[in-house]
């Protein structure tokens, strides 16, 4: 595409071929301050009547996802939608949407390996004896707080990480500590999934950290790949314990 402004037209067909309708796009290159205006995903994106049942939106350049999607979602209790993003995407069930977070005009599903906390976090762990050998990935969300619905978490931490057990921390930035809420097995790519009720800052382990809390409500451990698992995977994350 050329420098500036560039707009397409783009024809949908729905599943049954019944239906079409066109979407008009306008991508800018090259344009700051075109490309800073942009507005968060809403629902004027997505055709909830043309789309099939599970719906894919692509977030991997743009992240902000408007609260009245949720509220849309809620009306379609059949459908699915999953964020897709780079090295991973979020699934939303329709069916899981009992309540809408008040007060919050849109989710910023944004992740990167890094976090503005990171010095903190591994001066952290580094204070605490034998963990000077683990293996940890950072996993930052730019939004912070309360998801509108459980969603489930699927990532994937590349080869190197292939057919591991892994260990999940959430950082309680409240208390400056790591929180344990249990372990998941990754594929022979690298790739695991997990649920979440609550975005923050999280991170990834091959051992057992020293000095963290453990709050798997008394249990020797949790495994969150579980599909049988019913509890909340991240119970009150977030929030002052």
């Amino acid at each position: 595409i050329q420098d500036g402004e560039n707009e397409f037209t783009i024809e949908v067909t729905s599943s049954d071929g019944t239906k079409k309708k066109d979407y008009v796009v306008t991508v800018y290159r090259g344009d700051e301050d075109k490309m800073g205006n942009l507005k968060p995903i809403t629902t004027d994106d997505i055709d909830f009547e043309l789309e099939d049942d599970l719906i894919l939106i692509d977030i991997s350049k743009y992240s902000r996802v408007g609260r009245d999607v949720f509220e849309k979602l809620k009306e379609y209790p059949e459908k699915t939608i999953i964020f897709q993003g780079n090295d991973y995407s979020l699934q939303f069930n329709g069916k899981d949407l009992d309540e809408i977070i008040p007060h919050v005009e849109y989710f910023d599903f944004g992740m990167s390996f890094d976090s503005p906390l990171a010095d903190e976090i591994m001066d952290e762990i580094d204070s605490h004896g034998h963990n000077d050998e683990a293996r940890i990935v950072l996993i930052y969300f730019k939004y912070h707080g309360d998801l509108p619905a459980p969603a489930t978490l699927t990532m994937s931490l590349g080869r190197h990480y292939r057919n591991e057990k892994m260990y999940w921390y959430y950082y309680n930035e409240d208390y400056q500590r790591m929180d344990y809420y249990g372990s998941f097995n990754t594929n022979s790519r690298g790739t695991f999934s997990v649920t979440l009720d609550h975005m923050s800052t999280y991170a990834a382990s091959d051992m057992k950290l020293s000095g963290a809390e453990n709050r798997t409500q008394g249990q020797t451990d949790v495994n969150l790949s579980s599909k049988s698992e019913q509890q909340k995977i991240n119970p009150a994350t977030g929030r002052r314990q």
